[in-house]
């Protein structure tokens, strides 16, 4: 297995992953860590001046957590106990795939600056060769005869179950991700969170054509189609009282003429009309 990796220090432009990344992993806070109740500054001065629960506190400790990245903020989530957003502004670029990052208390929304850390890793299986379902798209002609013997037929299609040769491998992305809350009057970290995420992607280097079995594809093309051999107009019934005409019966045919015969044989010892004569 070939192992890529890719250690990036700078800021990375993300143009990937639009939708909500989130890695799974531990926070260890090393005191007793107390968060705004809501990261946007107006939101939390009318919280304060309204009396309203306006701060979120967590004891020093380790917690099974989550760190939610989407495209202007960064969550962390402690179950049952802590839900805080740090908001991140667009002029830094979120390290989603990679790289280093500092935004300070005064734009996180937050008394406290966050740093985040992230290094991917790529890697790859070996090759694979195998046979994957598909679906075979079958073309068949539906004829059928009407009751004035015309033939009309019309083109049909069938989705078969198939199957068609791949060859592939796995791709393997893992980023491991730490993020400090940072004290800004001490530049300490008070709390870290360490985490990891892989995922993976199936990556075709051949696919053949899809193609169902022949002999169903025979089976269906001779039971979809209608039976036409026998196509012709029907005859229309016989009414009440109606009877068909007779064929008129055929004039007996003259006997044939006997000829004479030779010795042993009775042949010309019959009449004319056939019957054997009288000695």
């Amino acid at each position: 297995m070939k192992n890529i990796k890719l250690y990036v220090l700078g800021l990375l432009a993300l143009n990937m992953m639009a939708c909500e990344y989130d890695v799974s992993g531990v926070l260890t806070a090393s005191e007793n860590l107390v968060f705004n109740y809501s990261s946007n500054a107006k939101d939390q001065a009318k919280r304060v001046k309204k009396g309203k629960e306006a701060f979120k506190s967590l004891a020093a400790g380790q917690y099974n957590a989550k760190i939610e990245i989407e495209d202007k903020d960064i969550d962390i989530k402690v179950k049952d106990l802590l839900a805080v957003k740090f908001k991140i502004p667009k002029s830094i670029p979120l390290p989603k795939n990679g790289g280093k990052m500092l935004v300070p208390s005064a734009l996180t929304g937050q008394p406290y600056d966050l740093a985040a850390d992230v290094v991917m890793d790529i890697s790859r299986s070996s090759t694979t060769d195998a046979y994957e379902s598909c679906t075979d798209t079958v073309y068949y002609e539906d004829c059928s005869c009407s009751a004035d013997g015309q033939i009309t037929c019309q083109e049909r299609s069938i989705g078969l179950s198939a199957e068609m040769p791949v060859s592939y491998y796995l791709e393997y992305t893992t980023r491991d991700i730490i993020v400090d809350v940072v004290q800004p009057a001490t530049n300490k970290s008070v709390a870290r969170f360490r985490g990891s995420r892989t995922d993976s992607e199936k990556i075709y280097t051949y696919k053949g054509m899809c193609r169902a079995d022949p002999r169903e594809v025979r089976n269906i093309r001779r039971t979809e189609r209608h039976d036409i051999r026998n196509c012709r107009p029907a005859q229309p019934p016989s009414g009440p009282g109606e009877t068909r005409p007779e064929r008129p019966d055929r004039p007996d045919r003259p006997g044939r003429p006997s000829r004479p015969g030779r010795p042993g044989d009775d042949r010309g010892r019959h009449s004319d009309d056939g019957r054997p004569r009288r000695p």
